[in-house]
């Protein structure tokens, strides 16, 4: 049993499609090739919303390591598999290192796994003024503000 973000479906492999998944990620699929597999959607996959206590683990945990790309279904998919202590199956890369961040094990389609954690800092590209995530403007110097990545942990690429 897994989680399944859009991925698992859009490149699926048939036998990682068992498990669980979110309204927000049914929403994303939109491909034909993830239509293809819509079939196992309330055969082999439930659609569930997580609780709201895992949402909001998973929103200081993005906080914490300074991640903002992940949309609403990834968010989602993180809180379900949280929440079931399952694996996530996904190739997105910024999904995969939030989930190994929150000790949940990752399952890739074929494209590969991600060989670092990291998190990111938000600086100044002229004066070096550390900054929250998103911002976009040095308040002081009026620089542009960027996302900087240093490594925390090396992955362990075993199952």
């Amino acid at each position: 049993m897994y989680v399944l973000d859009a991925s698992a479906f859009i490149n699926g492999n048939a036998s990682l499609l068992k498990g669980y998944t979110t309204p927000e990620v049914l929403s994303e699929l939109k491909s034909t090739e993830a239509n293809a597999y819509t079939w196992v959607i309330g055969e082999r996959v439930k659609v569930e919303e997580p609780l709201p206590y895992f949402i909001k683990k998973v929103r200081r945990t993005l906080r914490e390591i300074g991640e903002t790309r992940l949309s609403a279904a990834d968010v989602s998919v993180l809180a379900l598999a949280l929440q079931k202590r399952l694996p996530l199956v996904t190739d997105d890369y910024h999904l995969q290192n939030v989930a190994l961040y929150l000790g949940i094990p990752v399952y890739d389609t074929g494209f590969g796994l991600i060989k670092r954690i990291v998190k990111y800092v938000w600086k100044c590209e002229a004066c070096g003024r550390e900054y929250p995530p998103g911002t976009r403007v040095c308040k002081v110097c009026g620089g542009r503000v960027k996302p900087y990545s240093f490594v925390i942990s090396v992955v362990d690429d075993t199952h």
